[in-house]
């Protein structure tokens, strides 16, 4: 069965003999108090002993992260105003002290509604509604709350120029902009979820509205009874030991960057052994998706998310940031990383802001009188725009007007840009000259292409054009320790289905490496292996330290519990509960309930997958994957004629998808319905057009009932948006061979021993 799992990722969102000490963790131990005992107290209990940090986080992002809407927090005007996004008229008032939005509901008409809480500053705010059973919704009308010189004090639409109807899931009202799901966790301080499927219901809940002491420092109870207990002491006496803290930020404590005098660059003292800074600010500034509440600041973020790694449409080849990723991932791909920075290193954690200004904190560990000027950056002394930050950090803007800088600190590679098409910062300044202006610039100052640290753009570059010889490159990549561990863990991760013995061997390795994320993917990477190998490779992961690890690996084993051992059974029975329970989590999604439908199919339980791919499409009856994963099963099953309607009833919720076409044509094609099948084929490559799998199916399919030239010219077609699709010219070789073509045969040909031997 070809069931495909679907993770939640949110925006604001992969050897039994060894023991679990010996897989480190990156984020190192928390606490050396019971985590599952100590209380959250508010951050109000702290300020009486530290008012300076307290005074200091006051104006800060994380102190507005969340507010009850006040005179004090709203920063737009309600004052009787208005905004129009080309559809629909929004306006603003004020009655009787409250803040009230007037627009489209979920049922098309507009109706008034009452702000309950801003949502963030700077450079602009949103606004919480709540609109019924507790579900809170982030309205995509916010304010522009830069000066008004910088083009701010304006209402604004977070998707300018998109119709946007009710139903949708990007709608206000709809699932993706639901703050319950969304967003709480980061925004606001020890958040409880709290959603009950059966009414449906949200009550969640927090400690403190924003982002507050405990949010990063842990529960504090039995901190503040050890600062009860230490204030009865006299002074100088006691031990202080780790003063009741769930976690103790020392990773920088005693550490000095004394400067190279060969490289001009700061070398740290001693190095950083754990992650745990890195992992704490990780938690909300990274992309993921959350399986369960209750993170404890310190640990590694695979014991309640489930990191995205560096996928097309997240990132870019190369591992730039391309969607809205934040820093996290970025910073996991740089040397500086590597070398033993942490978050606080540039940043005060305090008010948030750099701890030098703009470039003059990278010229603390990097030698002023080598980085800066002429001489290493090559423009004229005095160049606007031109220093440490604009150069190594390029900028992206997400929501509209929010400019941010990738965190992965690379080499500007404009020759990249030739080949694989990512962007580089040259060009963000040079607008008016190409990239390969800028690759010759570069070349001629160092009279060759530049490297950089991070080297991967190739490997994942080609394995998402499918170019012969890309598993080889991700089967080095995957190896390669000397690259960051996330590519790594990338590479292993798009070896899933390859089982050849090379990426066996590759996943194999690091199974029990000390990074989460490497052995989450080597999971992936081995879930369709032949069975008997995959239980020998898998059963030890059952018993990781990571959540995402374990349920991964549960997963994998879902078919496969008759063949574990008696030694894992056990914790195959927990790991796979676990998994259930990651998804009963998040049952306010139809992606956990489509997960859950497809495990218990793997499992062959016919009524609870019905039943879950049922929840899905309750949730959302336009959910495309419920209905494909809905018929795949009755395929399995031997049900096509029940596939075939699961799909129908998808499409009269969502007539213009192309999956449910191309899903239904395949279906029709296996009931011998040729000229239905060919209908529904050719309507999904003319709704995707640019989707290569699709075009070409449609192409194979012309071919095999019996109009081998439209079959042609389809693929013809799908070749002018993919020159480079490896099975599109395959095809187009074999079939014009078949025709008696043979110039055309060998041009096909040749593409493809171009496409063999052009990397190394």
């Amino acid at each position: 069965m070809t069931f495909r799992t679907y993770p939640s990722v949110c925006r604001a969102l992969v050897l039994f003999s060894l023991s679990l000490a010996a897989c480190g963790e990156r984020a190192g131990k928390s606490a050396d108090v019971d985590v599952a005992s100590v209380q959250y107290v508010g951050g109000q209990a702290c300020v009486a002993c530290h008012e300076k940090e307290a005074t200091a986080w006051a104006p800060s992002q994380h102190a507005g992260a969340m507010k009850h809407a006040t005179d004090s927090t709203v920063l737009a005007n309600f004052d009787n105003t208005s905004f129009n996004d080309g559809r629909v008229t929004t306006r603003f008032s004020r009655r009787d002290g409250k803040f009230i939005v007037n627009t489209e509901g979920p049922d098309g008409k507009a109706h008034d509604y009452e702000v309950k809480y801003t949502f963030g500053l700077f450079p602009l705010q949103q606004y919480l509604i709540d609109i019924d059973n507790g579900r809170i919704q982030s309205l995509t009308v916010a304010w522009d709350s830069r000066a008004k010189e910088d083009g701010g004090q304006r209402w604004f639409s977070l998707y300018p120029g998109e119709k946007i109807l009710p139903g949708e899931s990007i709608h206000w009202t709809g699932r993706d902009q639901n703050w319950n799901f969304m967003c709480a966790e980061c925004h606001s301080t020890n958040v409880k979820k709290n959603y009950d499927a059966t009414q449906p219901r949200y009550t969640t809940s927090w400690t403190d509205i924003n982002v507050n002491c405990e949010a990063c420092h842990g529960a504090g109870s039995a901190h503040v009874e050890w600062a009860g207990k230490a204030g009865k002491r006299e002074k100088g006496t006691g031990n202080r030991g780790r003063m009741g803290l769930v976690v103790e930020f020392n990773e920088r404590n005693g550490v000095t960057w004394p400067i190279d005098p060969t490289t001009g660059i700061g070398v740290r003292s001693s190095p950083r052994k754990t992650d745990k800074e890195i992992e704490t600010c990780g938690l909300c500034h990274s992309r993921r998706a959350q399986l369960k509440d209750g993170y404890v600041p310190g640990q590694a973020l695979g014991t309640t998310e489930q990191v995205a790694l560096l996928e097309p449409g997240l990132f870019w080849a190369d591992g730039q940031m391309r969607d809205e990723v934040y820093n996290y991932a970025p910073f996991l791909q740089s040397r500086m990383y590597r070398k033993g920075v942490t978050c606080s290193d540039c940043h005060d954690p305090h008010t948030q802001q750099l701890r030098a200004p703009g470039a003059q904190v990278c010229l603390s560990c990097h030698a002023k009188e080598k980085y800066e000027g002429p001489a290493h950056d090559h423009h004229p002394a005095g160049t606007k725009q031109v220093d440490c930050v604009s150069c190594h950090m390029p900028r992206s803007t997400f929501m509209v007007i929010d400019s941010r800088h990738d965190h992965s600190f690379r080499v500007p590679r404009p020759e990249q840009t030739v080949q694989l098409g990512v962007p580089n910062t040259c060009n963000q300044c040079h607008r008016e000259q190409t990239p390969q202006w800028a690759a010759d610039q570069v070349a001629k100052w160092y009279g060759h292409a530049p490297e950089g640290y991070q080297r991967y753009a190739v490997a994942l570059h080609d394995s998402e054009l499918r170019i012969p010889g890309s598993q080889s490159r991700l089967i080095g990549l995957a190896g390669d320790t000397l690259q960051p561990a996330i590519a790594r863990a990338t590479a292993l991760s798009r070896l899933a289905g390859a089982a050849s013995p090379s990426a066996v061997s590759a996943a194999e390795v690091v199974l029990a490496d000390r990074d989460p994320l490497l052995r989450a993917a080597a999971v992936t990477a081995l879930e369709d292996v032949e069975p008997a190998e995959r239980v020998r490779l898998l059963a030890p992961r059952l018993a990781d330290s990571i959540l995402s690890v374990r349920i991964d690996a549960a997963r994998a084993l879902a078919m496969l519990e008759g063949q574990l051992p008696d030694s894992s059974k056990a914790a195959f029975a927990r790991s796979l509960q676990e998994y259930i329970d990651t998804q009963l989590f998040n049952a306010d999604r139809p992606e956990s309930w489509t997960n859950l439908g497809t495990l218990y199919a793997l499992r062959g339980d016919r009524s609870r997958a019905v039943d879950a791919f049922a929840h899905a499409i309750a949730l959302d009856s336009s959910f495309v994957p419920a209905w494909v994963n809905l018929a795949d099963f009755l395929r399995a099953a031997g049900d096509e004629t029940g596939a075939g309607a699961a799909l129908r009833d998808g499409l009269r919720k969502a007539p213009d998808n192309p999956n449910l076409h191309y899903s239904l044509g395949l279906t029709l094609i296996r009931q011998r319905q040729f000229p239905a099948a060919l209908a529904e084929l050719k309507t999904a490559a003319g709704l995707a057009p640019t989707d290569a799998r699709l075009g070409y199916v449609y192409g194979v399919a012309l071919h095999d009932t019996g109009k081998p030239a439209e079959g042609v010219k389809e693929l013809q077609r799908v070749l002018k948006e993919h020159p480079d699709d490896l099975q599109v010219l395959q095809a187009l070789a074999s079939y014009s061979r078949e025709a008696g073509d043979v110039r055309a045969a060998m041009a096909y040909v040749t593409r493809l021993q171009e496409l063999s031997g052009q990397r190394p």
